[in-house]
């Protein structure tokens, strides 16, 4: 063999391996791409709402109607405690009191519940305690306060509880599926009542005051014009 058809041999072979190489460098490129393309297409079609609900995830961050859970975590607090019955200090039931008032001491707490705030509140006459959370807050003119509190989550019997306060006097105010029942009091403590046991010892033979009218110029007498 000629060097002539040597060299002629030399540059097919470099040529084929050249052709070679190219095919195998533009398939892995191909493989490539279609693999990535086909990974994009799979995720994308893998689960259709995954956009959406990242759009929406702001929405699971609502607050619930759940009073409690629209506030940070409040501390436990006491409508009043009831006052042992064998405390010295303990008042003795005032004349005119229904026999099944009982004297609680309040906590003096009053000022620091807040909106959300758990309040379990002791009803000694049933012998139950019922869990409300604060829900409204409303303060007056006259430097007193009104703090409402509503069924906690669950809490079945009881319906609301009315608290008002201020320097000096407090009232309170709570309905039940058992019944009702009243507080009338100091800043520091006073007299549970059944609602049903307030009107015991008024006579109602007697005409009611708003009822009676009375004439205040009755017995006014006249006196003339002076006409100097």
């Amino acid at each position: 063999m000629s060097n002539q058809d040597k060299a002629g041999d030399a540059r097919f072979a470099w040529k084929t391996w050249a052709v070679i190489v190219a095919v195998v460098v533009l398939a892995g490129v191909s493989a490539y791409i279609v693999t990535v393309f086909v990974m994009q297409q799979s995720s994308s079609f893998a689960d259709p709402h995954l956009h959406h609900d990242h759009e929406h995830d702001h929405d699971h961050d609502e607050p619930t109607s759940n009073a409690a859970s629209q506030f940070p975590p409040r501390k436990l607090r006491y409508a009043w405690h009831e006052t042992d019955p064998n405390d010295q200090d303990a008042p003795s039931l005032p004349e005119g009191m229904p026999d099944d008032s009982i004297y609680v001491t309040l906590t003096g707490e009053y000022s620091q519940w807040l909106l959300g705030t758990p309040v379990e509140i002791a009803i000694p006459q049933i012998d139950k305690t019922y869990k409300s959370v604060v829900d409204r807050i409303v303060p007056d003119e006259f430097g007193n306060t009104s703090i409402y509190a509503k069924p906690e989550a669950g809490e079945k019997e009881f319906q609301q509880l009315i608290v008002t306060f201020g320097k000096a006097q407090t009232f309170a105010y709570v309905a039940t599926t058992e019944g009702s029942f009243e507080f009338h009091g100091t800043d520091e403590a006073g007299w549970l009542t059944p609602t049903s046991s307030m009107g015991q010892h008024i006579d109602y033979s007697k005409p009611d005051v708003a009822e009676t009218r009375r004439d205040r110029h009755a017995n006014t007498k006249y006196v003339p014009r002076r006409e100097d």
